[in-house]
């Protein structure tokens, strides 16, 4: 018996490990299983106390922060025009009652635990709501009558949702001069929490108030023959005066009590525990255990003894090819195991890799212009060219710029990980609309490959970009503006698509707007209207810019790829003026104001505004005003 016992555990650290594993698990099983069935159980009370007053402290928390955001709700509620011409009038206005409806029913898409919001004015029986039934409508007018007269700012009720009662918290708000106010219904569910075990035993928060009343409808049914709602208020009364936290033990029906108060709604959370869950629980957690030991030692044995006859030639075999692939050429031949689980993650991580960086250098070529690399499996190329296949292709191109300040030794490293997020983010959220995939190009830019069926790409990938804008503004202090390319109709014009793109980017970034801009609507543009947007852009660009001393229509025709004559032929006919006299204006009027708002000196202000030289300077403004600049600031003053 011994020599078997010694020829099993002869090879491979990872069988002695089963085995001591095994033995180690028997003498602690016993140890436990022996222990003062007295220290577990008082154990397992305080471990279930410690937890229910954690959660109860939690769900007060979370109360009051739920109270905080319905004051936030509220207050926007109040601020819109919409609110204030309801509120205010006294006769009904249907225009002004639908707007605030539909407001209204978009405000609560943001939050999925109202129920309903009513917008009342008791001077005009007017109760906009977002439900729609009329009879809710009385009904919130004839409560908002009743808080106002008994100076409620809470109250627990039912209301009909689609035929159903709800049980729901409102929240109330008056304006005494108007006679008006609000009301948002909020669900109770999100004042309590509800843990289920099986489909019997059921453990769940209470909640009363300061006179005992149930706030939630599981808070008023019966237990042991009376109401859960009054056996908590008799707690709360015997308790000590201004407590805010309570543990009552209950002796007679074996059970604790935990209790926390929430002085913002004036409410008690209750939780109540029972003794013989403990005995209970005990009693599974022995059977379970003894019943996963007795299988797990089985198990074992099975395993030691097949491994040790059967298994360890071949795995050695495969061991003896994979030492020099895995580097491990120096762990000794008995951890065959090891060797296996390492050479196969190992394998796997660089197939998942080829293959994304295969994936990637396709896309970004497309994009560019460019051919595959030689080297690059034929097989896997003719795949990607199957799988971003489509009648129509369209490019998106998307800029990242942090809003704060980046070290330069960390500039790379977290634009590498900005990258990554907005691509997996647009991935997601465009995928949900387009065939889609998107790809790093440089450093602070990635695309987005758009696939479409139609030549003309749906405008849905505006609400795309600008949920990803927001969620990168919010978490990651990210800034994006993106560029949609012409829409072509081969795989071999994406690079078309990327360019456009690209050009328009930067065109977008010189007048100095950043968002999201698409070259398709400017290039089908009427001509006139293509005109006007041009001559708007280059005078956008040139307040921006006018104190340049290098601003020039050569400049700005260069920027926007167009040629000198065509672009100020343009602008003369749109504005009226050269573009070269537009500058002087835009300069000379800059200059009246410095010359009666500052002390600068003439040199200065020539300087500053872009002029060859104070001379020159005084010679314009003297032709264009009829007088020196000199003379003028001695008039203005």
């Amino acid at each position: 018996m011994i020599r078997l016992f010694k020829k099993i555990l002869y090879h491979s650290v990872y069988r002695k490990t089963v085995c001591a594993y095994a033995l180690s698990l028997v003498v602690i099983t016993i140890l436990m299983l022996a222990s003062v069935f007295g220290v577990m159980t008082s154990s397992m009370k305080q471990q279930t106390m410690n937890t229910s007053q954690q959660m109860l402290e939690q769900l007060v928390n979370s109360a009051d922060r739920a109270q905080t955001d319905i004051a936030n709700v509220m207050s926007v509620i109040a601020g819109s025009g919409n609110t204030l011409r309801v509120i205010s009038e006294k006769e009904k206005n249907q225009e002004a009652i639908y707007s605030l409806f539909l407001e209204l029913s978009n405000l609560k898409g943001f939050y999925s635990y109202i129920e309903n919001i009513s917008v009342w004015n008791l001077n005009s029986d007017v109760c906009v709501h977002i439900l729609g039934d009329p009879d809710i409508g009385r009904e919130n007018l004839s409560v908002a009558e009743e808080m106002q007269q008994e100076k409620q700012d809470i109250l627990c009720r039912d209301i009909s949702v689609f035929q159903e009662k709800i049980n729901v918290i409102s929240f109330f708000w008056y304006f005494p001069y108007q006679n008006s106010g609000i009301i948002i219904d909020v669900s109770s569910d999100l004042f309590q929490y509800s843990i289920l075990d099986g489909s019997t035993d059921q453990r769940e928060a209470y909640i009363i108030d300061a006179q005992g009343t149930p706030v939630t409808q599981s808070s008023g049914v019966e237990m042991g023959g009376k109401k859960i709602s009054s056996y908590l208020y008799e707690v709360v009364s015997q308790s000590a005066p201004g407590k805010e936290r309570i543990v009552y033990d209950d002796a007679e029906n074996q059970q604790f009590v935990f209790l926390a108060k929430s002085e913002s709604y004036n409410w008690w959370f209750g939780d109540i525990q029972s003794y013989a869950s403990f005995y209970q629980s005990y009693q599974r957690v022995s059977l379970v255990f003894g019943g996963v030991l007795g299988g797990f030692l089985l198990i074992s044995g099975v395993a030691v003894v097949l491994f040790s006859q059967k298994m360890r030639k071949h795995l050695l075999k495969i061991v003896n090819k994979c030492r020099s692939v895995a580097g491990m050429e120096e762990i000794l031949t008995e951890d065959e195991l090891l060797y296996i689980d390492k050479t196969i993650a190992r394998i796997d991580h660089e197939v998942y890799m080829n293959e994304k960086y295969i994936r990637s250098s396709f896309l970004k070529n497309l994009m560019l212009g460019q051919g595959m690399p030689f080297g690059f499996p034929k097989a896997k190329v003719q795949q990607l060219l199957e799988t971003y296949q489509a009648p129509y292709y369209g490019v998106l191109l998307i800029k990242l710029e942090s809003t704060k300040e980046i070290p330069e030794e960390s500039l790379r490293e977290e634009y590498s990980i900005y990258r990554f997020t907005v691509c997996n983010l647009a991935d997601e959220i465009f995928g949900q609309a387009y065939r889609c995939k998107t790809v790093e190009i440089e450093e602070n830019k990635v695309a987005v490959l758009l696939l479409s069926d139609a030549y003309e790409i749906s405008d849905e990938y505006v609400l795309c970009f600008q949920q990803i804008k927001e969620f990168c503004q919010e978490n990651l202090d990210l800034f994006l503006s993106g560029s949609m390319g012409c829409v072509v109709d081969k795989r071999e014009d994406i690079y078309l698509s990327y360019q456009r793109a690209e050009q328009y980017m930067k065109m977008s970034r010189l007048i100095g707007k950043n968002e999201l801009i698409d070259s398709n609507q400017m290039i089908n543009q009427s001509y006139q209207e293509k005109n006007r947007k041009l001559t708007e852009a280059m005078i956008e660009y040139t307040k921006l810019n006018y104190k340049d001393p290098e601003l020039s229509l050569k400049n700005v025709a260069h920027m926007f790829h167009l040629t000198t004559a065509y672009v100020g032929k343009i602008f003369k006919s749109v504005q009226g003026v050269s573009y070269a006299s537009y500058v002087t204006q835009c300069r000379l009027e800059e200059a009246k104001e410095l010359l009666l708002e500052t002390s600068k000196t003439i040199g200065e202000i020539s300087s500053e505004l872009g002029f060859v030289n104070s001379a020159y300077f005084t010679t314009v403004f003297k032709n264009a005003y009829g007088m020196t600049p000199t003379a003028f600031r001695s008039q203005g003053k």
